[in-house]
């Protein structure tokens, strides 16, 4: 009985996928693109999100799925994983692009603290460490990647109070003068 139900699921998924991809493309071809800068992927993905939002995911499934499309990382960049304790464990990761020294090594540079998106319910490093790696080979600057705590199982303010101890750590741990520190992220991140 479960499998016919997330089969059915499943169909509602990639019909709504396939509905938003004809609409969008019979829209451009009688009127163009919605705004210019949009391509038709682009412009399909608004179209899908804005129909499915009558469409429950359990946050556990949205998880998985967004952690499916975690891709591996090109050798620009190199992690390294840091846990800070009191009073809970926060994982963080300092990316740095080849070539630029630790943290340790030197801290009079510039850093970026990176809080992730995922409305604050999901994603996580590794879903971001792609996009927080060129962030950090662009601005030739190493990046501190928050793995913060989220929602629903830790509420508001638990993601803030995360982000206030990595900036802390930056600030007291590392000695970084907080006139050098950019704070960056995406979408509940940024």
């Amino acid at each position: 009985m479960q499998s016919i139900r997330k089969f059915v699921r499943r169909c509602k998924l990639i019909g709504n996928l396939f509905s938003s991809l004809v609409t969008v493309v019979v829209r451009r071809v009688l009127f163009g693109p919605l705004k210019p800068s949009w391509g038709i992927f682009f412009e399909t993905i608004m179209h899908f999100m804005q129909r499915g939002r009558n469409v429950e995911v359990p946050v556990e499934k949205a998880r998985h799925m967004m952690e499916g499309f975690a891709k591996s990382y090109p050798g620009e960049f190199q992690f390294e994983e840091v846990i800070l304790d009191s009073p809970h464990p926060l994982r963080v990761e300092w990316a740095s692009p080849n070539g630029v020294p630790s943290i340790r090594a030197c801290n009079q540079h510039h850093v970026i603290l990176y809080l992730h998106g995922g409305a604050y319910s999901l994603g996580s490093i590794r879903t971001h460490r792609r996009l927080a790696g060129f962030f950090a080979v662009s601005n030739g600057a190493r990046l501190l990647l928050v793995d913060y705590r989220l929602a629903p199982e830790y509420p508001y303010p638990a993601a803030l109070e995360d982000a206030r101890r990595a900036m802390f750590y930056l600030t007291d741990e590392c000695a970084i003068p907080p006139q050098n520190i950019i704070v960056a992220g995406d979408s509940a991140g940024g």
